[in-house]
């Protein structure tokens, strides 16, 4: 069977209901080699363009397989055509910082899991204001080491006080004085500053949606708890986020079934007030990718 068999045949299925109730993300594996992802993209462009129901394009599969650079410029198309984007990002311990540096900066609308993201992702590329009762970082500069971009200062911090010194033009003698090395400090400091603050200009923080898949979390074992799980931290720094299923077959598990986690009383489930989940849910709907009216 073809990809563009396939997929028609499913789309048939989808378009029996409603608009606001079925649509389709096209989905590329990580696997895949760079012409299948090519064709996989081609025909949700496509298809899109015709008016079928296709809303999305998802990079999923194994995280620890593939070169996701094979795939940016296809998925940026997909972008540029109109149809939203998700990542599977951070799932594992063992995908690196690089690679969630490199995803982020493909600008997706939604973000699979992304249970490993570091601060520094998040101080780069999200747009989080902390809440009322949670602890509030913003007084922090870089280069203090609790910063989530001391690293990074550190770094260009290092980067700058080298050139100035190859670029300085005082004697020998004057490069042994305190107020040399004071001076030299001063603007090494001042510039990787700069370059922090550019670098999160440049990205241009946002509020990607995280697709929440607790069961799946739990079972595969990549959070220890639901008080461990990251869904905490979004929650509290009011950061959009989708309940989703991940698979409903080998996580025996349902969207229903997800939200009464939602509701449930520690330690079987994280508590939330009803008008918690409502605005959960409120979430997960403005996040959707079908944006028409309702059918």
């Amino acid at each position: 069977m073809s990809r563009y068999t396939y997929l028609t045949t499913v789309l048939d299925e989808i378009e029996k209901y409603a608009p606001d109730q079925a649509a389709l993300i096209v989905s590329i594996d990580r696997r895949m080699a760079e012409a299948d992802a090519a064709e996989c993209v081609d025909l949700a462009i496509a298809l899109k363009a015709e008016g079928r129901r296709v809303v999305g394009l998802d990079l999923c599969g194994d995280p620890h397989k593939g070169d996701i650079a094979t795939f940016e410029k296809h998925f940026r198309r997909g972008k540029e055509a109109g149809l939203g984007v998700t990542l599977h990002i951070a799932e594992t311990k063992d995908n690196t910082v690089a690679e969630s540096l490199a995803l982020l900066d493909w600008r997706p609308d939604r973000l699979g899991h992304a249970t490993f993201l570091s601060d520094e992702h998040k101080a780069l590329f999200f747009a989080d204001v902390p809440q009322p009762g949670v602890d509030d970082s913003s007084d922090v500069q870089p280069w203090d080491p609790a910063h989530p971009l001391h690293a990074m200062y550190t770094a260009a911090y290092h980067k700058h006080l080298e050139r100035i010194h190859a670029e300085s033009t005082e004697s020998e003698a004057a490069r042994q004085t305190l107020s040399y090395h004071a001076d030299a400090d001063k603007g090494a400091r001042r510039a990787a500053l700069k370059d922090v603050e550019a670098l999160g200009k440049q990205n241009g923080a946002y509020k990607p949606c995280i697709e929440i898949c607790l069961s799946s979390n739990l079972l595969c074992r990549t959070v220890s708890s639901l008080e461990a799980h990251h869904i905490q931290y979004y929650l509290a720094n009011n950061h959009p986020i989708v309940i989703c299923t991940d698979d409903t077959l080998p996580f025996r598990t349902t969207l229903l079934g997800e939200y009464a986690l939602l509701l449930a009383k520690p330690p079987l489930g994280l508590g939330l007030e009803r008008d918690q989940v409502s605005r959960v849910a409120r979430m997960g709907m403005e996040a959707r990718f079908y944006k028409g009216e309702r059918g």
